[in-house]
């Protein structure tokens, strides 16, 4: 991945991770039709400075691409979900790594219950879309789409968690809690719609 398109993703990153935040701590939910947006806005503006992952994807104009071999894409995609779901269980134990000797036993130990499970359950749905993308190679953009916008979710709450001081997450693992379950039924209910051919993201 080229720099300035790393430069995109982490400025989406960051940007979801600030809204996010602000949705946890008051108990409201950010769903994957708001981050589509944000994604939407942040790489349309950037257009021109993004390069694809691979050479089986043109660039096109107005945020635009074409795969030069369906075929061929479709195993690099299938191969890529793996990676990214084995990624963002990493990224989850760095994430809290960063509170293993400042918070207490009791806390740390609710707090890492969270976010194995969380990060577990995120990597699992991502390998069920892989197995929808097997199944129903047509689906395949909107699933790709989808592991996308809930990738980013995922990294921006690790993102959260690895920033925030740990006095702070002492006081708001209720919120991570409530974030988590709401995070579980959104993504859970779109792959269940997924695998009956309803093919909307909402």
């Amino acid at each position: 991945m080229s720099h300035e398109t790393l430069r995109v993703l982490d400025a989406i990153i960051d940007e979801v991770a600030e809204k996010l935040r602000d949705r946890i701590l008051s108990f409201r939910h950010l769903s994957l039709s708001e981050i589509a947006e944000t994604v939407e806005r942040i790489v349309c503006s950037e257009w021109g400075k993004i390069r694809p992952i691979t050479e089986l994807v043109e660039i096109g104009e107005e945020c635009s691409t074409r795969v030069r071999s369906v075929e061929e894409y479709l195993g690099f995609l299938r191969s890529e979900l793996k990676r990214v779901a084995d990624r963002l269980v990493d990224l989850a134990m760095e994430a809290l790594a960063k509170h293993v000797e400042t918070l207490p036993d009791g806390v740390y130990a609710r707090l890492s219950w969270l976010i194995v499970s969380f990060s577990s359950r995120v990597s699992h749905r991502i390998m069920k879309l892989l197995k929808l993308i097997e199944g129903r190679p047509e689906i395949a953009p909107l699933a790709e789409f989808l592991t996308i916008l809930v990738s980013i979710r995922a990294v921006a709450f690790y993102r959260i968690v690895a920033r925030m001081a740990s006095s702070e997450v002492a006081k708001v693992l209720d919120a991570f809690e409530a974030f988590a379950a709401a995070v579980e039924v959104e993504e859970d209910t779109i792959i269940e719609r997924l695998e009956r051919g309803v093919y909307v993201l909402v």
